[in-house]
């Protein structure tokens, strides 16, 4: 089974910026927030600085989901399962239903489809150099799955701030 891996590295202190490597370390994508956004628009660009896909995340009470979008075609809502110890994000995309589970300390996910196992995400938790890295079977969308892992980022920064 091919894999293809990308790698996701912050940047920055107040606004943050991610940037999206594939394995040779060539940047592939960005994402910024969008301006007066307040951490509930997110827009992904390719090399060129071009947007190709948007994280929205909606305004609703008690629930947290997000909607990737790109231009205006709805590609997927990911929304947040509460359970008590664990991370579960359900995803529906165009390309059919996704599962992702996560541990506890919110630095190891598992992707899957219809119960197969069709992506790996890693969170490194040291405070210095907070990156990603992802590994996404070959007949896979990378797009779909970069847009889920920015979006796991988010909603771990959302739920800090909530806490303070």
């Amino acid at each position: 089974m091919d894999f293809k891996l990308f790698t996701i590295e912050r940047r920055g202190f107040f606004t943050k910026t991610y940037d999206i490597l594939d394995e040779d370390g060539m940047l592939k994508y960005r994402m910024r927030p969008h301006p007066f956004s307040f951490m509930r628009k997110f827009k992904i660009e390719d090399h060129n600085g071009l947007e190709i896909m948007q994280i929205v995340r909606p305004f609703k009470f008690f629930k947290m989901s997000f909607e990737l979008r790109a231009f205006d075609d709805h590609i997927a809502e990911i929304k947040r399962i509460v359970k008590l110890g664990k991370t579960e994000l359900e995803i529906l995309s165009m390309y059919g239903a996704y599962f992702a589970l996560g541990n506890f300390r919110k630095s190891d996910f598992t992707i899957t489809k219809s119960g197969e196992e069709v992506a790996k995400i890693s969170r490194s938790n040291s405070i210095s150099k907070r990156s990603y890295g992802i590994a996404i079977q070959a007949d896979q969308d990378p797009l779909l799955f970069i847009g889920i892992t920015l979006s796991i980022e988010i909603m771990i920064r959302v739920l800090r701030s909530r806490k303070n």
